[in-house]
């Protein structure tokens, strides 16, 4: 198990629902041999929403992912890629 503690220090999606909800769970790391494009496909399905942030390299690799579940779960569900 890894736990990472956030301090947000400016403007952020971490501040965002510090802001919001207070301290408290803000995202959960999918692991999965599913492929990334197909696990953001399920979280919109679910939420009916795109995810809340995406990075990617300059070349359009995904790096990682909160899909956006906060409303049906209370969290982000943060996809990353191997």
């Amino acid at each position: 198990m890894k736990i990472e503690l956030i301090e947000p220090t400016g403007p952020s999606i971490y501040m965002d629902h510090l802001k919001k909800k207070g301290p408290g769970v803000h995202h959960v790391v999918l692991k999965t041999d599913e492929s990334y494009t197909d696990v953001l496909a399920m979280a919109k399905k679910v939420s009916g929403r795109d995810p809340r942030l995406e990075v990617k390299f300059p070349d359009g690799t995904p790096i990682v992912a909160y899909a956006d579940i906060e409303e049906e779960a209370g969290l982000l569900l943060e996809i990353g890629c191997n």
